[in-house]
């Protein structure tokens, strides 16, 4: 079971960490909203990701067949 909870947590290490943090934040959000807040924070949530330099370093990677690297900004 600890192999595969590292191996999981080490995937999660390889993604942007932006896009995580922020998934973290609307999951706890979530718990105390009803459900059109949640879909507003999470798309609010969603364009703060989208409009990030690590979103633009994610498609410039996938075009470039590339391994991106983010910075969490």
């Amino acid at each position: 079971m600890l192999p595969e909870a590292r191996a999981w947590a080490d995937g999660l290490a390889q993604r942007a960490p932006l896009a995580l943090a922020r998934t973290k934040q609307a999951m706890h959000a979530a718990a105390h909203l009803d459900y059109p807040q949640i879909i507003g924070n999470e798309a609010a949530l969603q364009k703060l990701c989208m409009d990030s330099a690590d979103s633009r370093e994610g498609i410039a990677a996938f075009l470039e067949k590339r391994n991106p690297e983010f910075k969490g900004m």
